[in-house]
């Protein structure tokens, strides 16, 4: 089924990183991945691996259409969390984080009636108020949105498109 992973899931759990924030590989991730705490180049793990659902083989992809449903992306993001042993429980972006999480936010571009073009990803750690983003496939990893503000509430993520959905995260097995 998975076939065509470079990497075994093992290997890509162990490389999750949630404190980094100055990427070796910053053209070679995403805001996905950055989402993820994944600072590996995509080609190391499988073409498109930061399209979520590809990690996980889903069996919408993202990257062969050009727009996409909320469920299809959401879908997707289940199933590659669920292949990375990454617990999750939808949550607002106001509630409080069990030990050993972490917050993600989804946002969407739309493009066409109830369809959209681009995603966007966020991610607030353990005791940290601010959000920070990646900045698509470059180096830039900030906690200020497009007008310099720091991102201390959703409400502050302007120029990220529309806010979809808040999830906790934890890892549910330990890293070797």
């Amino acid at each position: 089924m998975f076939k065509d992973l470079k990497m075994s899931r093992q290997e890509i759990i162990s490389a999750i990183d949630l404190e980094k924030l100055k990427y070796d590989y910053p053209y070679e991730t995403n805001c996905y991945a950055f989402a993820l705490g994944l600072d590996i180049p995509e080609k190391n793990i499988i073409p498109y691996a930061y399209q979520p659902g590809t990690i996980s083989n889903a069996d919408f992809k993202l990257y062969e259409n050009a727009n996409f449903k909320l469920d299809d992306i959401i879908r997707n993001v289940y199933s590659d969390l669920d292949y990375l042993h990454i617990s999750y429980r939808k949550i607002d972006f106001k509630d409080d984080l069990l030990d050993d999480e972490w917050k993600i936010a989804l946002f969407t571009s739309f493009a066409y009636r109830d369809s959209f073009s681009e995603f966007h990803f966020l991610r607030q750690l353990q005791g940290n108020s601010l959000w920070y983003g990646k900045e698509g496939y470059n180096d830039i990893i900030t906690n200020e949105n497009y007008l310099g503000k720091k991102m201390v509430d959703i409400i502050d993520a302007k120029g990220y498109g529309k806010f979809q959905l808040c999830l906790a995260l934890g890892l549910k097995t330990k890293r070797r």
